[in-house]
């Protein structure tokens, strides 16, 4: 019973004593108190919650009509909303809503690796918006990504805002266009606790090395860093590489040409003439090791007779790649667009989710950009095809559609490759309404597609073997030259493939027959040197994580990232440099570590987690089998582990305001030049590298810089006197035209900034020695 009470009386206007209180819930569960006035009579009520509501039993809520849908971003909501209309709410979660807890291992590796979870104070509004929309709601559907981690958002949006009474849905689209939401709501299904364990693995698995070797690192090399199950494997291909580098012997060696003319064209002018590479030696290969042995050779060949030995003529196909999966776009979008991972998987991100193109309104633009799958749904192939030919004609159409095969090990085939939502939307007709970037990666992703459902190249090949010597005693060397022309161009008409077409292509060969005689133009000897491999850049070394099995396309960036951040390597001109700490760090995991941080380990983990995912494993027990074996690399780590002292490297420049040596150090933002008397003296100067070029306003040293995103670019040391700045890399040549800077322009060209003269570069002609770095 509840005692006398007042109430708001809507007959007599005042609050009034209630009689005969009794507790009550609303329809929509809240808790308030009903009854009749003591004065009129009038029946009387008042929200709130009385001790008596704790004896009562709260009712189920009533679900309301409406349909909530739950997505990851505001961008995805929008475009979502858009083709769903009225009856659907469209909540984001802003990403993931739940995780393990940041302060401890919220993993109980003594319960089968139970983790602990919670909400981060910065998601807790969303969840409770979350939780207030769905007690609104007669239905949820889950709309997150169509991945692992997609489907481990949409789990852990449950468990968090503890949604029950109605029912729960899960739907995939693997692109944000009104037909495929269409078609992922007529088809809905539960959530797959498959992929969720998966992700689960994954995510503990992270946490089990990061949360125990991360502190050794700290112990024995310095704080902020950190070892990562996938991070620290990229890590040790990079140093690894370096080491190979320095390890490698240059080996001289030696490689003969001749300039020849068919003897028809005698007493002209100027002989068309082609060049022919000496290939073999009294039939061996030509090795060729110093110039004494390449110059007797040339001496006898002199005055050699050249004959026409042999004619091949053939034609070749060349296929078309296939579609975008997310390691080829990072990599072409790094060749291409010169975009780092990160930068790609931004923009294509915005493309998936949906941008307002005009008259259609928003529309996702690309399908899902997570994707090792090379397939392409039927009717968007279709389509291709209809474009291609009305576009092109039906010659660029083959008779059937053209069949990929991924290169990714365990490729999840029931995805889609990265593909327009519609060729029809040709990248010029919307650049409008798309950003640079956004216009740059959507026509590189539009014509990859366009041009892998074409008609592959057809290309003429003619090789000719010239024999040369004294063709009354023997013919003892043979030279070959060779040449390639496009008959029919097929997919080359929308999209060349830069690493394919790294081939170079030669001048085309006279009409030559078996056994015409040439004349000797010039003979021209070459000195060469082995070169060492290259160092990794990110296209090549996504390109190696892929090969190897080692992380997901979803990981791609993040670990390349993450190298980076914690300060292991450097992007030097797009190539990676290990650093100091990244050689410590590395030779530390390794020498502790080495059963588990290296490719082999990780790429059969990575197998075990794919099947898993699949429902060919449990969870449970792949942990169980990694932590035994981990657990005792680490006891013995925390006591074989010994503390690295890291000497400072000098800056060669003086501290200008105690005289002492000044030294480079790593701090949060990347190098900085500091006063080696620290604390006594806390001078600091910025860490600059000259490029060895003069500034051409102040004749200052031109030096790298960093924008606030992180984008290199040059300007002047006596900034901010001098403001002189280019995002474009100088060289020491000066034009020849008018003796401006020239800037890089390309891979294979300069270009003047004063009169925007262009000329064929050579990267040997800049090489020069790098200065020290300077403070200022």
């Amino acid at each position: 019973m509840i005692g006398s009470m007042e109430a708001y009386c809507m007959r007599c206007k005042a609050k009034r004593e209630m009689a005969n209180p009794q507790p009550v819930y609303s329809k929509n569960g809240r808790p308030a108190t009903s009854g009749t006035c003591s004065v009129c009579g009038s029946g009387m009520f008042r929200w709130g919650k009385t001790e008596a509501h704790q004896s009562l039993p709260k009712p189920k809520v009533a679900p309301g009509d409406g349909k909530l849908v739950i997505v990851e971003s505001p961008a995805k909501a929008r475009t979502v909303g858009r083709f769903l209309g009225k009856g659907y709410k469209v909540e984001a979660t802003l990403g993931h809503v739940r995780d393990l807890l940041r302060s401890r291992l919220s993993v109980d590796v003594d319960n089968d690796f139970a983790p602990t979870y919670r909400v981060p104070k910065e998601k807790r509004k969303a969840v409770n918006q979350i939780k207030k929309a769905a007690k609104k709601s007669a239905e949820v559907y889950l709309a997150t990504d169509p991945d692992r981690e997609g489907e481990a958002i949409a789990w852990h949006v449950i468990q968090a805002s503890q949604i029950e009474g109605r029912p729960i849905y899960r739907v995939v689209f693997h692109e944000i266009t009104e037909e495929a939401i269409t078609e992922a709501f007529d088809n809905h299904r539960d959530i797959d606790m498959q992929l969720v364990d998966a992700q689960q693995a994954r995510r503990i698995l992270d946490r089990l090395v990061g949360y125990q070797i991360s502190p050794l690192l700290w112990k024995t090399v310095r704080g902020g860093l950190s070892a990562g199950r996938v991070q620290s494997v990229a890590l040790r291909l990079v140093v690894e590489r370096e080491r190979e580098i320095e390890k490698f012997i240059p080996q001289e060696y030696w490689s003969i040409e001749a300039e020849l003319a068919k003897q028809d064209t005698r007493g002209q002018d100027a002989r068309e003439s082609f060049w022919a590479k000496l290939h073999k030696v009294s039939g061996k290969d030509v090795d060729l090791s110093n110039q004494e042995e390449a110059q007797k050779i040339v001496d006898d060949l002199r005055g050699a007779s050249y004959v026409v030995a042999k004619v091949v003529k053939r034609k070749r196909q060349r296929k078309p790649s296939a579609p975008f999966i997310t390691s080829t776009l990072q990599q072409d979008a790094s060749r291409r667009l010169r975009f780092s991972a990160k930068r790609t998987m931004r923009v294509a991100q915005q493309l998936y989710e949906g941008i307002d193109i005009g008259p259609e309104g928003g529309v996702g633009l690309i399908t899902y950009m997570r994707t090792d799958s090379v397939n392409g749904a039927p009717q968007a192939v279709a389509e291709a095809r209809t474009y291609i030919a009305d576009k092109y004609g039906n010659r660029y159409l083959p008779a059937k559609p053209p069949k990929h095969k991924t290169r990714a090990k365990r490729a999840q085939e029931a995805h889609e490759a990265i593909r327009p939502t519609s060729v029809g939307r040709e990248p010029k007709a919307i650049r409008g309404h798309l950003s640079q970037d956004q216009y740059r990666l959507y026509d590189l992703i539009w014509r990859r597609f366009l041009a892998s459902q074409m008609a592959a190249a057809v290309m003429d090949t003619t090789s000719v073997d010239i024999e040369a010597g004294d063709p009354k005693v023997e013919m003892p060397y043979l030279f070959r030259a060779t040449d390639t022309v496009v008959k029919f161009p097929g997919f080359l008409r929308v999209y060349r493939d830069l690493r394919r077409d790294e081939e170079k292509q030669t001048a085309p060969l006279p009409p030559l027959l078996q056994d015409e005689l040439l004349d000797l133009l010039s003979l021209l000897p070459r000195q060469h040197f082995t070169k060492p491999p290259p160092r990794y850049s990110e296209a090549t070394l996504v390109r190696a994580l892929e090969e190897h099995g080692i992380g997901r396309p979803s990981t791609y960036a993040p670990i390349l990232s993450t190298i980076q951040n914690r300060g292991y390597v450097q992007l030097t001109e797009r190539r990676f440099h290990p650093t100091q700490v990244g050689f410590i760090v590395n030779d530390l995991l390794v020498e502790h570590f080495g059963e588990i941080i290296n490719v082999d380990f990780t790429a059969r983990l990575e197998a075990n987690l794919d099947l898993i995912a699949s429902g060919e494993r449990e969870w449970v027990p792949v942990l169980h089998r990694f932590y035994d074996r981990f657990q005792g690399q680490l006891e013995r780590a925390a006591v074989e582990m010994e503390k690295v002292k890291i000497e400072p490297e000098p800056a060669g420049i003086d501290c200008d305001e105690c005289g002492s040596p000044m030294v480079i150090k790593m701090g949060r933002y990347g190098k900085f030049i500091a006063c080696s008397n620290y604390p006594q003296c806390r001078n600091t100067k910025p860490f600059l590298v000259k490029v060895g070029v003069e500034c051409p306003q102040c004749g200052g040293d031109l030096v790298e810089k960093r924008s606030r995103k992180g984008r290199v670019f040059y300007g002047c040391a006596n900034y901010p006197e001098c403001d002189f700045a280019t995002w474009d890399k100088p060289v020491p040549q000066l034009c020849p035209e008018c003796g401006g800077l020239m800037t890089e322009a390309g891979k294979d060209s300069v270009k003047c900034i004063r009169c925007g003269t262009r000329r064929a570069f050579l990267r040997e002609e800049a090489a020069v020695q790098q200065e020290p770095p300077v403070g200022q």
